[in-house]
């Protein structure tokens, strides 16, 4: 199984954060540098074909609240 092998039960709970922060900060700035022409841009995706950008972030973007659903889930199971 392939969450076996990110070893959770061994990493930092607040270095993921801060690595979740910083992935998120260096992403926005990298796309704050992009026009609205770039946004609509298209690409192949290998599984999803043509793609825009924002097609392409609004699924990553709107997937955080599951994570942070989970979390929550995770600490009141663990009485936390």
């Amino acid at each position: 199984m392939f969450a076996v092998k990110l070893a959770c039960e061994q990493r930092d709970p607040v270095e993921e954060i801060r690595l979740i922060e910083v992935t998120r900060q260096q992403m926005a700035r990298i796309l704050k540098t992009l026009s609205p022409d770039e946004f609509r841009r298209t690409r192949n995706h290998f599984e999803d074909g043509s793609l825009d950008l924002t097609t392409l972030l609004t699924p990553i973007t709107d997937h955080r609240p599951h994570h942070i659903r989970f979390i929550k889930e995770k600490r009141a199971a663990l009485g936390c």
